[in-house]
């Protein structure tokens, strides 16, 4: 696919009229973007400029492909692959996401001393001490609310954005970490210490396009999105992967 050409209704009339066969049009359709406009009156246009039948037919299934629709990769309002994109400069790029990989769990060997009284805590770890992905301010996010399986919320049940929820991780040597979940032989404990989670407010700007913004500014340090139904099933699993949802959008606030 030529990804610089965009073939308009302009363009097939010109190609009409030079005298190109219909097999040739339509096969460049087919192998090309496409912005047409296929309202009634664009129609009638075509079929007065002498486009066949032919090739308005494979005008309208390429219109309605959306893997021949061109859109501005950095236009907002447009479709884009589902997940949480940011503006860099005027670039609209994803947040990309880490796996959490396993839990890990503290205090079990004071609990043994204790015989069971004292807690042990069980976190969730992502490798790492800071993530990739660095901003030096981020005042506002884009959720495209788009499961497909080639997309980076597939597999995720999305009304939202309230479907995730923000944490604030801690940072050792070498991992970030969220407890999410302590006990002792007398109870526990399971979900996220209000203290690390991060307060986020949205619109929905267009249909499945959400703008995510803070009203107070994120302060400096690790902070990840993570699914809130898969986290809680990731927990409830006793902290196995569950076929590859776990997934943390992480990145860090200097």
């Amino acid at each position: 696919m030529v990804a610089q050409e965009i073939l308009t209704n302009s363009t097939i009339i010109d190609l009409v009229k030079v005298g190109l066969d219909d097999e040739i049009i339509t096969a460049k359709i087919k192998s090309s973007y496409n912005q047409f406009s296929t309202d009634t009156d664009s129609l009638l246009k075509l079929k007065a400029s002498g486009v066949s039948n032919l090739v308005i037919s494979s005008m309208l299934a390429a219109a309605s492909n959306p893997n021949l629709v061109y859109s501005d990769p950095n236009d907002i309002l447009a479709p884009h692959s589902g997940g949480i994109y940011y503006l860099e400069g005027e670039k609209l790029k994803k947040l990309e996401y880490t796996a959490y990989t396993g839990g890990k769990s503290s205090g079990r060997l004071l609990q043994n001393m204790t015989y069971g009284l004292t807690q042990t805590k069980n976190k969730l770890v992502l490798g790492g001490a800071n993530s990739r992905q660095h901003f030096s301010g981020l005042s506002e996010l884009y959720f495209y609310a788009e499961t497909s399986d080639q997309s980076s919320f597939s597999g995720y049940d999305i009304a939202s954005p309230n479907s995730f929820v923000l944490v604030k991780l801690d940072k050792t040597s070498n991992t970030r970490e969220l407890e999410i979940g302590s006990a002792n032989i007398i109870a526990s404990n399971v979900g996220i210490n209000g203290d690390q989670t991060v307060q986020f407010d949205f619109d929905e700007i267009a249909a499945g396009i959400y703008r995510v913004y803070f009203s107070e500014a994120l302060a400096p340090g690790e902070y990840a999105f993570l699914h809130a139904a898969y986290l809680s099933v990731y927990v409830s699993s006793g902290m196995s992967s569950v076929g590859g949802q776990n997934r943390a959008f992480d990145f860090s606030i200097e």
